[in-house]
């Protein structure tokens, strides 16, 4: 099994689990944003968007909760390249077209798509300095062509910027983390995992 493959399957068997899922939820989302997700509304889907042809650069997981009484989706991206892609933000308005096109399907009778909120989960050793806006891929050359544009932000979670001791959550979770985080490293330099 190549590293991509035991990444997919390691990312998958932890963040398709409710306490691993509820953990990261409420320790790596922006306080802004976990604070208003009721986060015992957590549902795990069973859905993936990626393809078979991206599945060696992506993995992805899917959460329905509930925010101030209302549907919406965490759709997080796991990014398996050792280095950031600007393509990410093309990736990423085409997982939330097939998640709402999933969601027009499924109810015939729906008056607003629900919000999904896009986490970008990435864990190689070059530091992220892609910006977060989808606009930021267009090519805009008049500031009254604005408004025609896509414009989203994503939630990046990347574990270069974060020291060992700032690594959060359950124990479950924190040891994924840790994992993540040093899978690139030599054996030898990671010696102490605080957890």
């Amino acid at each position: 099994m190549d590293i991509q493959n035991s990444h997919d399957k390691y990312f998958k068997e932890i963040f398709t689990q409710i306490e691993p899922a509820r953990s990261f939820v409420e320790n790596y989302l922006p306080k802004d944003i976990s604070c208003q997700i009721d986060s015992s509304t957590l549902e795990i889907m069973k859905d993936s968007f990626v393809s078979k042809e991206l599945s060696e650069i992506y993995s992805d997981v899917l959460y329905r909760v509930d925010i101030k009484g209302e549907i919406a989706y965490i759709y997080i991206l796991m990014d398996h390249k050792s280095y950031p892609d600007k393509a990410v933000s093309f990736q990423l308005l085409k997982y939330k077209y097939l998640i709402w096109e999933k969601e027009i399907k499924g109810n015939r009778k729906w008056k607003k798509l629900p919000l999904i909120i896009p986490l970008v989960f990435y864990h190689g050793k070059e530091k992220w300095k892609i910006e977060s806006n989808f606009s930021d891929i267009v090519y805009i050359n008049e500031k009254s062509l604005e408004k025609y544009a896509v414009n989203f932000d994503y939630i990046l979670c990347d574990l270069s910027e974060l020291s060992d001791d700032e690594i959060l959550g359950n124990v479950l979770l924190k040891l994924v983390i840790f994992t993540f985080k040093h899978i690139f490293d030599n054996r030898s330099s990671v010696v102490d995992c605080h957890i």
